[in-house]
């Protein structure tokens, strides 16, 4: 039987489509097999936590977080946790320790019941600004002590730098020493803190940061001793208008990770999160001199007072808290060989 014309076409149209289909049926082969490479890498999630918001701690993250991201090409995922949306600090330090949480980002007093190295951080007269303590941190012979820093524990040291100068945020005005006598004043839970106030006078009460805003609110402490850029972030103006600067007593923070998960990665990704360690420190040493300078100016626009002793109690104050801290240094071996390597690079870089 003779076909028409239209069956003809059909014909033509059917072998046109069925190679089309074909064409694309080995193309998504193509697509698939190039994927699967990136499809079968591993990917790992690591939550940062810290009780801040609005501060140096989270430029670090932001730094680090950029950095570890592009440079994984998306194999590490970094999730920011600020204003202790993963609990209050014992819980985090917990939870790294559990691997539970990935890191957190704290004030080094907090980590002397994992470590009691940490109390280092709380030397007085060892640091004298950020960027000093930036250079004291990053000194080869410092940096081989904190390395044996949290040995044996299921968490390791990611890094430690200066947050800012310790700050006494009061109720009352406090204008001098005598003025601290009777005060109830927050505190992080270390000797190195607890025992140079009692010097003056002070009750002091350990406490985590997430608390400490109701706690002065209410009147169950007359004071808190924070990092200084912390009044602003969280406006302690509103309720506390005397923020008292003790000379050359520092808040560090001490961020550890959980080890775990470090040995977890491969050896080119880990790499990557160190190296972005040493860049987020170096971002956060800049704007965190910057930020405690705006902070300064802050803290008096919203009507409250920077307050700062005078020359002679100063040395006072200087004086007796190393006196009190000493016995504390000497009487554990390593804490003493820290405090001697991290008081030679303070003098070395001191101008």
């Amino acid at each position: 039987m003779k076909q028409s014309p239209l069956h003809g076409l059909a014909s033509a149209l059917g072998a046109v489509l069925r190679k089309m289909l074909l064409s694309v049926s080995v193309l998504g082969l193509a697509l698939g097999i190039a994927a699967a490479p990136a499809q079968a890498q591993a990917q790992f999630t690591m939550k940062l936590s810290t009780p801040t918001i609005g501060d140096i701690t989270i430029e670090w993250m932001n730094a680090f977080k950029k950095g570890v991201e592009t440079r994984s090409n998306g194999r590490v995922k970094v999730e920011i946790y600020p204003a202790s949306q993963l609990g209050p600090i014992p819980r985090t330090v917990e939870g790294v320790l559990l691997g539970t949480i990935e890191a957190t980002f704290i004030a080094s007093g907090f980590l002397v019941g994992v470590d009691p190295r940490y109390q280092i951080f709380d030397a007085a007269g060892i640091f004298d600004s950020i960027p000093h303590g930036h250079q004291v941190m990053t000194d080869p012979e410092v940096q081989k002590r904190m390395a044996s820093f949290m040995n044996g524990k299921p968490a390791q040291v990611l890094t430690s730098w200066v947050h800012g100068p310790n700050v006494m945020g009061a109720r009352k005005a406090v204008k001098s020493l005598a003025d601290l006598r009777g005060m109830k004043v927050r505190v992080a839970p270390t000797p190195m803190q607890i025992e140079p106030l009692k010097k003056f006078g002070v009750s002091a009460v350990p406490m985590p940061l997430n608390e400490v805003v109701p706690a002065l609110q209410n009147g169950t402490i007359d004071g808190a001793i924070v990092s200084g850029t912390i009044l602003t972030a969280f406006k302690y103006y509103d309720f506390a208008k005397t923020a008292f600067y003790p000379p050359s007593w520092a808040v560090v923070v001490g961020a550890i990770v959980n080890r775990n998960f470090m040995q977890s990665l491969p050896a080119d990704v880990r790499t990557i999160v160190e190296e972005e360690v040493r860049k987020a420190d170096a971002v956060a040493a800049k704007w965190g001199q910057d930020d405690l300078t705006k902070s300064l100016k802050l803290w008096e626009q919203n009507g409250a007072a920077n307050v700062y002793l005078s020359a002679a109690e100063q040395k006072r104050f200087l004086d007796e808290v190393v006196a009190t801290q000493m016995p504390i240094i000497n009487a554990n071996a390593e804490l003493k060989r820290d405090y001697e390597v991290f008081s030679a690079a303070a003098r070395k870089y001191r101008k």
